[in-house]
């Protein structure tokens, strides 16, 4: 997922919660000091887990600038 190019700008709020108080700023807060970001999914993950991570990559080089890889560990499987 990584990104060539010009930075991407910073995200901020514009509702009028506490950033403190929303879980993603707080998950954002714990990766300021990361120079990149791994994302690893259970074993045969299903199309969720993949999501979850295409989104949490997203927020990352989204809202923080940093590069975020995703990977996996055996086939994708579907979720009964």
């Amino acid at each position: 997922m990584a990104r060539t190019g010009a930075p991407l700008a910073r995200v901020r709020p514009t509702h009028s919660d506490s950033s403190a108080d929303r879980r993603s700023d707080r998950f954002l807060a714990g990766l300021e000091s990361a120079s990149r970001v791994t994302f690893v999914s259970h074993i045969h993950p299903d199309p969720d887990a993949i999501g979850s991570m295409l989104g949490l990559a997203h927020l990352v080089e989204t809202c923080l600038g940093k590069p975020a890889r995703l990977t996996r560990d055996g086939m994708i499987s579907r979720s009964y």
